[in-house]
């Protein structure tokens, strides 16, 4: 069981997480598709914290390299950076003793799950299946994809689909709640390669590439600075991502499935996401 001190630890630790996290960006380019910090959101967190498990959770979890400039921390707050260029911060005031009582989230801790059987141990436990990848055409895009000979391809987008339907059932007969962020080979985002033509651009001219290619071959080693190479990226690798993580936000836990290719073995490389 665990008891309610743990899970104020547990609830600080998120909030350090999201304070350091909302640090790095301002230092560095934030994702073309990423919305922008909503710093206002962590108002509700004042002196839900003491200075000393701040100080100590930041120096030996979440930023044991050093946090730099970003963080100063005073005796009575934290002084985060919003904005280096701007010279905007946020304040963190710190818990004086007792924290005060942190706001309702969305998530649930595991003691207030309901009691599950020995038969259904996932009774009541909200699980979200995320096949990685994408299978059809769009898998060679990704470069998730390979043939030998005139035989069938080999996709990876194919296989973690496969895996997920299969385990599907076998985690409702234990009691689980099962959704799919993916249910098909098509992208789950309704945007294209081609809705991202200027972004890409734009990401290419801050790299120093100011007259791109608009096209590269497949073997191209300078792929990277075409016009649709970056377009393909930013379709997959960020829109694609963000849309399937706004399906399973509300879920216990999310199951995201992959495999790496080790010799001539797909290694499966799954991973549990508890909320």
């Amino acid at each position: 069981m665990i008891i309610e001190r743990e899970v104020q630890m547990v609830r600080s630790v998120l909030l350090l997480f999201a304070l350091f996290n909302l640090g790095q960006l301002s230092a560095a380019e934030i994702s073309p598709l990423a919305d922008k910090p909503r710093w206002p959101t962590l108002e509700r967190y004042q002196e839900t914290i003491t200075r000393d498990d701040f100080t100590r959770l930041l120096q030996n979890v979440y930023a044991t390299r050093g946090y730099d400039d970003l963080i100063e921390i005073n005796e009575d707050s934290a002084r985060i950076v919003e904005d280096a260029a701007a010279q905007k911060f946020f304040t963190l005031q710190f818990a004086k003793e007792t924290p005060r009582k942190l706001p309702a989230h969305y998530w649930r801790c595991i003691d207030k799950l309901q009691g599950a059987s020995a038969k259904q141990p996932l009774s009541g436990l909200n699980v979200t299946l995320d096949p990685g990848h994408l299978g059809g055409r769009w898998a060679k895009m990704e470069e998730r994809w390979f043939q030998v000979d005139d035989k069938p391809p080999v996709e990876e987008g194919e296989l973690t689909w496969r895996v997920a339907k299969t385990l599907a059932p076998k985690l409702r007969a234990l009691g689980a709640e099962v959704s799919f962020a993916r249910r098909h080979d098509r992208p789950t985002t309704p945007l294209r390669p081609d809705d991202f033509r200027e972004i890409a651009r734009e990401v290419l001219a801050k790299t120093g590439v100011k007259e791109p290619r608009q096209n590269y071959e497949t073997e191209d080693v300078d792929k990277d600075k075409s016009i649709r190479w970056q377009s393909e990226l930013l379709f997959y690798r960020q829109s694609e991502i963000r849309y399937r993580a706004k399906r399973s936000e509300k879920s216990d836990v999310d199951r995201s499935q992959s495999f790496s290719c080790a010799g001539e073995r797909f290694l499966p490389a799954g991973r549990d996401c508890p909320r």
